[in-house]
């Protein structure tokens, strides 16, 4: 999983007030950390992206809809193994 530099968010947010003291980095860094992980875990995803590979039975409906959301990007799609398209960087 990708992280959030919060070290230098919260840096910056407290910087309009003055400069934090260096010493203070470790712990803006681990007290954002911390505050995202929490968020996360009580809302049930995560901020940042995060690559999933997932099977689905269509059931022969024209809709499919995703587990997870929001979708970023889709790199493949196949039906009954056949590839219908494949995209070689979806992020590019």
């Amino acid at each position: 999983m990708a992280s959030i530099d919060w070290n230098g968010r919260i840096t910056s947010y407290l910087q309009k007030t003055g400069p934090p003291p260096a010493a203070a980095s470790d712990i803006i860094a681990t007290l954002g950390a911390a505050c995202q992980s929490a968020v996360e875990r009580f809302i049930g995803r995560t901020f940042d992206n995060v690559e999933y590979t997932e099977a689905y039975d269509g059931n022969g409906r024209a809709v499919l809809f995703l587990r997870r959301d929001p979708v970023v990007s889709v790199s493949s799609v196949s039906i009954n193994g056949a590839a219908t398209f494949t995209i070689a960087n979806p992020l590019a």
